[in-house]
C-alpha cells in the first residue's frame, strides 16, 4: 500500500479467502486450512497434511462458503498462518488467543537454522499466487521445522517481490511494516534480507498490530481535517 497522511493506494498482497464461519475462523485454524484448500487445492484430499480436515463436518461448512454463508471475503495474513499452522498440527484445534496459532508457527521454525528448499510465492499480477505455494509446500517432503521455516522465507520473498516492484516503479526508497505480523521476528528478518537496500521502517515504540493501525488511522483522520481548515 502506497501511503501519505491524506491517502492511499492498494497495490497489491494477498488474495481474499473466504473466513470460514466468520469470527470462528480466528479461533480454530482448521478452518482456514480447509479454506485455502477448496479455493487453491483442487485434490486436497490426497495430502496427509489435511488429515486434521477429515474429523471436521468440512462437507457442510464447505456449501456454506459456496453459498456465502458466513464466509466473509478476507486477504488475512494472519489465516494463511493459521492454515500453516493447521497443516503441520503445531496448534491446538481451538485457539486460548488470536495469533496462538502463528506463534506456535513460528516457534517451530525457529528449530531450523535455514534450509534450502524448492517452496516459492510468485507473482499473478498484483497478487500473490497461493495456489503455486501450496502446491510446491504439500508436495516437497521435508522435517516440520524445515517446512515451517520454508513457509516463512517463501512468504517473506513474495511479499519482498512485490513490494520492490511496485516501490521502483514510483521511485520510493522507504518501505513501513506494520501489521500483527510483523511481531514474528522471523518473518522481519527474512523481509529485512530481501529488501537490505531499501530504507526499512519496522514497529518499536508501538504495537505492530491493531494499536498502531490504530493510531496511523487518527493521525490521517487529523492531517485531512488540516487540510480542509
Amino acid at each position: 500500500m502506497r501511503i501519505n497522511y491524506r491517502e492511499c493506494e492498494h497495490l497489491g498482497g494477498l488474495p481474499a479467502v473466504a473466513l470460514a464461519g466468520g469470527d470462528l475462523a480466528a479461533k480454530q485454524p482448521w478452518r482456514n486450512l480447509l479454506t485455502q484448500c477448496l479455493r487453491f487445492v483442487s485434490d486436497w484430499q490426497r495430502y496427509p497434511e489435511t488429515s486434521v480436515l477429515q474429523h471436521q463436518n468440512w462437507n457442510v461448512l464447505a456449501r456454506a462458503i459456496e453459498r456465502g454463508i458466513n464466509a466473509p471475503l478476507a486477504s488475512s495474513c494472519g489465516r494463511l498462518f493459521d492454515a500453516v499452522a493447521a497443516a503441520l498440527q503445531c496448534a491446538p484445534e481451538s485457539l486460548s488467543y488470536e495469533g496462538e496459532a502463528a506463534c506456535a508457527l513460528e516457534a517451530m521454525a525457529s528449530q531450523c537454522a535455514g534450509v534450502e528448499h524448492p517452496v516459492t510465492v510468485p507473482l499473478d499480477g498484483n497478487q500473490l499466487d497461493l495456489a503455486v505455494f501450496w502446491h510446491q509446500w504439500l508436495t516437497w517432503q521435508a522435517k516440520p521445522a524445515e517446512r515451517a521455516w520454508a513457509f516463512h522465507d517463501a512468504l517473506a520473498r513474495g511479499f519482498a517481490t512485490l513490494m520492490r516492484l511496485q516501490a521502483e516503479e514510483r521511485g520510493i526508497k522507504t518501505l513501513v511494516f506494520s501489521g500483527g505480523v510483523m511481531h514474528n521476528r522471523l518473518l522481519s528478518a527474512r523481509l529485512a534480507f530481501y529488501l537490505h537496500d531499501f530504507t526499512l521502517l519496522f514497529p518499536q515504540r508501538l504495537p505492530a498490530g491493531d494499536g498502531g493501525l490504530s493510531l496511523g488511522q487518527g493521525v490521517i483522520a487529523a492531517a485531512r481535517a488540516l487540510a480542509q481548515k
